[in-house]
């Protein structure tokens, strides 16, 4: 069982970076994660992501079409809107929300989640 209220999983600080570009958190334990838009959008653990009603996940329709494909400019301003942050809001003492510009704002974002997916995280058992 994970614990929730761990100085791992408690931030000290969230702010934005730029123009809502990033999503910064400063844990209680010292450790900074810097989490881009599309990188937050590509872990949202809501049940259309990932897949929780018997279809697969969002991120993963596409995947027979894994060839270069050309975008028109309607498709690529629908791409961008996907990926941008519009609000963030505190659930609970827990986690955060998100409303993306395409109106997508299902996910509850656990803290614990959030960390777990951290880039800049090492993995427990490859520490050194």
């Amino acid at each position: 069982m994970t614990d929730t209220h761990s100085s791992r999983t408690q931030p000290a600080d969230i702010r934005w970076i730029g123009q809502h570009e990033a999503v910064q958190i400063e844990w209680d334990d010292g450790h900074v994660s810097v989490l881009p838009a599309p990188f937050l959008r590509q872990i949202c653990p809501c049940a259309e992501c990932t897949g929780v009603h018997e279809r697969p996940p969002l991120a993963q329709k596409d995947e027979s079409r894994k060839k270069f494909a050309v975008l028109s400019r309607n498709e690529e301003d629908e791409a961008r809107q996907s990926v941008a942050l519009l609000k963030a809001w505190p659930v609970g003492n827990y986690g955060i929300g998100l409303l993306w510009a395409d109106g997508h704002r299902d996910g509850i974002y656990t803290f614990a989640h959030l960390r777990a997916h951290c880039p800049a995280e090492t993995p427990p058992d490859t520490e050194a």
